[in-house]
Parts: structure tokens; sequence; C-alpha cells
């Protein structure tokens, strides 16, 4: 194993020597996922007792053979006997096989005992390959496994890492990492995603979050209907969200990009909100400017709120011109 190489980053690091049974990691894209993946199933089967095996599963054999395939034969080359490329199994210098297999078919995952199993993807493996068949195959062994994969809302995936977070069952642990926590990454090309996705794409592909389009952030009950307060003053904030001519630069399609957003809000001098209007869509960043400005004029509030950064940068020369050609009167802009 001396001439292996098993050089794992700081985050791969954490997850590998942690003693828990079951270990549940959201992470990023191009995190180093893979990698961990590939280097723990050669390390568990070369400690694997006989009689025993190890197990990847995504969820097809497709994305298996895509994901783990080759990786496993570049890093275990030294320590594999011999591998089959038709059925996806390899036998290493010790006896131990490593399977490798799609969640889309669970029954052909039935009949193995498994020390140790690694699930990929776990977003897109259906429950049932886990509670049905795998879970069973880990019993006799007391084997141990691994969930990993990028979040796509909340499905089981989403309550399994819950588990491990909360600390109330101690075979479980959860990890969270983004994509910056591989300083393989250059940070200027997460920083060039960020402004050509929307921003729900990117916060689950990048920041591996399992909010699922705002699922959750405001409740009906929260909300009372009511007349507008005769007093009280007006403010703008504005969300927002990929311009138009980004989706074009980037040869994305319009509907990928969120929603911009502006808000008007009525608020009076004992604390009270009063939402009196939203406008949302996707515009254009003329269009979009404009929007704003018809909004300072029709309420002529306080301040408007506009969140810094490159969009904010992109927009406000448009809103100042305009500012300047109807000699609209000066307003904060935070």
């Amino acid at each position: 194993m001396a001439d292996l190489n098993f050089q794992l980053l700081p985050w791969q690091q954490i997850v590998f020597k942690d003693p828990a049974r079951f270990k549940v990691v959201a992470a990023g894209r191009r995190c180093g996922k893979s990698r961990l993946a590939a280097t723990t199933l050669l390390i568990e089967g070369l400690r694997c007792p006989p009689g025993s095996a190890v197990l990847y599963v995504s969820p097809t054999m497709g994305q298996s053979r895509q994901i783990v395939w080759d990786l496993l034969l570049d890093l275990g080359r030294e320590v594999i006997q011999n591998s089959h490329v038709n059925n996806l199994d390899i036998t290493l210098i010790n006896g131990a096989r490593i399977y490798v297999r799609g969640a889309d078919r669970p029954d052909t995952l039935r009949g193995v005992s498994l020390t140790y199993a690694v699930l990929d993807e776990v977003a897109d493996i259906k429950p049932e390959a886990w509670e049905q068949v795998i879970r069973a195959s880990l019993s006799d062994k007391k084997g141990r496994a691994l969930f990993i994969g990028t979040p796509k809302g909340r499905n089981w995936f989403h309550d399994t890492f819950k588990l491990g977070e909360s600390g109330e069952d101690e075979d479980w642990k959860s990890w969270h990492f983004t994509t910056q926590d591989n300083p393989l990454i250059d940070p200027k090309e997460i920083e060039s995603a960020k402004k050509t996705l929307s921003s729900f794409a990117f916060k689950q592909e990048y920041l591996a979050s399992f909010s699922n389009a705002g699922a959750d952030v405001f409740k009906e009950e929260w909300i009372k209907y009511g007349q507008e307060p005769e007093y009280g003053s007006y403010y703008i904030a504005v969300d927002l969200a990929g311009f138009e001519e980004v989706a074009k630069q980037a040869a994305n399609s319009k509907k990928r990009l969120d929603e911009s957003a502006i808000a008007v809000v009525k608020v009076t001098e004992d604390g009270k909100w009063f939402v009196k209007e939203i406008e949302h869509g996707r515009w254009d960043i003329r269009e979009t400017a404009a929007k704003i400005l018809m909004k300072m004029r029709d309420y002529r509030p306080l301040s408007i709120g506009i969140e810094k950064g490159a969009l904010k940068n992109a927009v406000l020369p448009y809103l100042s011109d305009l500012m300047r050609k109807t000699m609209c009167t000066a307003i904060s802009l935070i």
C-alpha cells in the first residue's frame, strides 16, 4: 500500500478518519466525492475478511461506470489482481471483491455479504435500494456505509443527512462541504459559475444546499391581510437575478434564470410592515433599471435596498443614467 496514491484533501481526511459507522456527506460538484469513494472502497476491500465484499452503488450502472470505474483501476492498479469490465467486478490481491453496481435494478444487489458500501449521488437513488437490500447485506458483518452526493431538494438523502446531523444515533454522522472546500478548484471558476447560474442552481450544485427553491421559507399562517395603513414610509427592496443577456452569453435558456423581484413595503412608526406590491419577472438589464425607476417615481421611498455584488454593479450605471435623464430626485441606494 505504500505505492498507492491515496492522497486525500483535508475534508476527505476528516471524513475518512472518523469512526462513525454510517457517514453522510453532502458536497458540492467537483468537491472530490468520487476520489474519496474510490479510495475508501480500495482500503476497505484490502481490510475485507474472507467471504465478504465491498460495494459501490450510484443511480444507474452507466453512471457507476462513468463515475468510479476508471478511477478505481487507476488508484488501485498496484493491488488489483483482475477486473471484469462487462459486469464491473474487481478482485484485489487479497481475494476480496469490489462490486460496482447501479441502483436502478436493486434486486441484483441481493445475496452478497458486505463489510462496506458506498452510495453515491444518493438523492437520485431510490430509498428501497438501501432499505430493502443494502442495509440487510451489511448486517451479518456489521458493515459500514458512506452516503455521498449533491443535494436535490428535501428527499430521503436530506432525511438521512439530518439524522447524522442531529446526533440522536451514535452510528450516524453527517458533514457538509462546498466546492470551495476543494483547494484544487480555482476560486475564479466558482465566481464565474455564480454569475451565470440561477441562485438556486448555484446553491444546490456548488454550495450543496438542500433548499428547494424557497419551500418552507414563508408559511401562510405568518401573513395577515388588511388595509394599507394611512401613515408610514415606503421602502423598496430589489432582489436581482441573472439578466437575459447573461443567459444568451452563457448559451443557457432564459427559463434557467431566477426571476428578479421588486418589493414595495410601507413601514409604520410602530414597526409594522405592509407589503404594498411585489413585481417579479425575467428582464434584461435596461428593463430592470426602468422598473426600479418607475417604483421610485410612484412611491418616493426613503431608501432602496439592492444586495451588493456583481448584479448590483451591473444595473447601477443604467439606473443612474435614467435618473439623470428624468431629473429624478436623489434617493438613497443601499
